[in-house]
């Protein structure tokens, strides 16, 4: 991770939440991973290296959780500011914690809608924040496409979730797709202490064969289990992780994409469009 990056992108985030009128609250998590960052900043940029590296060599674990938490908050709401319904949204997701820990919470449901919107932005797309959760539109779409965001924690109520999903973006009138994550349940009671240096594969392999799989079985389970519901025709699946990667060894985000469609849908090349500029934009 690269310190100068985040500090610099600490203050305009803080520029952000001023002119929204949003503070962190005393007794948030969030501030606390906030305190922990700028405290680690501040250290390095007035003590000597082998005193700060001491002081913190005692709160690794600490500050790996306050890094991730950090970043991917402030990242998002960098891309996403100036979206009218940013202040709202983000209301909904300062009040829990969002580490990395695979623990279900509402704030980590609503900050999944928030990442994954800053991420079709990064990407190139226009992106609102509106119901069903997020609408996409632009770069070679041919129509605005309406997301709903789910992020499971449970198997009992993933049919349910995607259901309801599938009705949300049917009541705002959209074409649109199903957007599940999968950390809650492919994670679920790991280690949030994550070191991708110790698999025998890269971690992009891993991910990307279990989203293929969870894939497939979700589509013939909907069909053997729930034949009374709608079929999964436009769905996303995504997994994403942080972890200690690389040479030199540092925090990597890692996170890979599958997409599902039928062959019939007239939304197939549209979908097809999202997905290809994912993959163009390093999301997938």
């Amino acid at each position: 991770m690269g310190y100068d990056s985040l500090e610099s992108s600490l203050g305009v985030f803080g520029s952000i939440m001023a002119g929204l009128g949003v503070k962190l609250a005393d007794d948030s998590p969030i501030k606390r991973d906030f305190d922990t960052t700028t405290e680690f900043l501040n250290d390095k940029r007035t003590m000597a290296e082998n005193a700060w590296l001491e002081k913190w060599s005692r709160r690794v674990k600490e500050f790996y959780d306050a890094q991730i938490v950090v970043k991917r908050l402030v990242d998002a709401v960098v891309a996403l500011r100036g979206q009218a319904r940013l202040k709202g949204r983000l209301k909904k997701v300062l009040g829990g914690p969002l580490t990395q820990d695979f623990v279900p919470d509402a704030a980590k449901d609503h900050f999944y809608e928030l990442e994954m919107a800053a991420l079709w932005a990064g990407c190139g797309f226009a992106v609102e924040l509106a119901e069903p959760d997020v609408v996409i539109s632009g770069n070679g779409l041919s129509a605005p496409l309406g997301v709903a965001c789910k992020y499971p924690s449970g198997l009992a109520s993933l049919h349910e979730h995607i259901s309801k999903g599938y009705r949300q973006i049917a009541k705002q009138g959209y074409d649109g797709l199903v957007v599940i994550g999968l950390d809650q349940l492919a994670c679920k009671g790991m280690s949030n202490f994550m070191d991708f240096r110790q698999g025998s594969r890269h971690p992009l392999e891993v991910m990307e064969s279990l989203t293929a799989d969870a894939m497939t079985r979700l589509v013939a389970l909907r069909a053997q289990d729930y034949p009374s519901e709608r079929p999964i025709d436009g769905a996303m699946l995504t997994m994403s992780a942080v972890g200690i990667y690389g040479q030199p060894a540092q925090l990597t985000s890692v996170r890979h994409v599958t997409v599902q469609c039928d062959g019939a849908s007239p939304g197939r090349a549209d979908l097809g469009v999202l997905y290809r500029g994912m993959q163009a934009g390093g999301a997938s």
